[in-house]
């Protein structure tokens, strides 16, 4: 057997989608849009997105118990994607406010951009097994951080997302 090292698959597929869809909310992420956890070298203004944790829901059985023999896959899979948002600026006062304006516009492209949410609902990955599709998503916490070092104040945000798919 050969990996397809190019595949779509849970949880990338999402994070593509997401990050893409980032880089239109304002022309300053068109370039500081990142699928991994930010460092201290990027952009005064950026955004990361990636994944932390899959586990399977180990009671998740298909309609009536039946699964293919000899599967030992749950029919229900969580995601953890962690979105972070991150903003440095010499005026205390602006970067609260830019960052502040920058995590709910973050929180509300994943709540109610009608494109993204059409895209997302025709996630699947057939790699390795059965079809997996997006059952659903949820926007959990966001927490807050706040830091000044050497004239500079570092806001960040990280805000949790849980995806959930389905083997059909």
């Amino acid at each position: 057997m050969t990996l397809d090292l190019e595949a779509d698959v849970f949880p990338n597929n999402f994070i593509y989608l997401v990050s893409e869809r980032f880089k239109l909310i304002d022309p300053m992420f068109a370039k500081a849009v990142f699928r991994r956890p930010l460092r201290k070298s990027d952009p005064n203004h950026s955004i990361g997105v990636f994944a932390t944790t899959w586990s399977p829901e180990q009671d998740s059985v298909e309609m009536g118990g039946l699964k293919p023999a000899g599967s030992r896959d749950a029919t229900l899979q969580d995601y953890n994607v962690v979105i972070q948002s991150f903003v440095k600026d010499m005026d205390e006062v602006r970067g609260l406010a830019h960052h502040g304006v920058i995590a709910k516009s973050l929180r509300g492209t994943l709540a109610r951009d009608v494109p993204l949410g059409v895209a997302l609902q025709t996630l699947n990955s057939s790699v390795g097994g059965p079809l997996e599709v997006l059952a659903s998503w949820r926007i959990g916490t966001q927490r807050y951080y706040t830091n000044e070092l050497d004239g500079s104040w570092l806001y960040m945000s990280t805000l949790d997302v849980q995806i959930q798919t389905q083997t059909i």
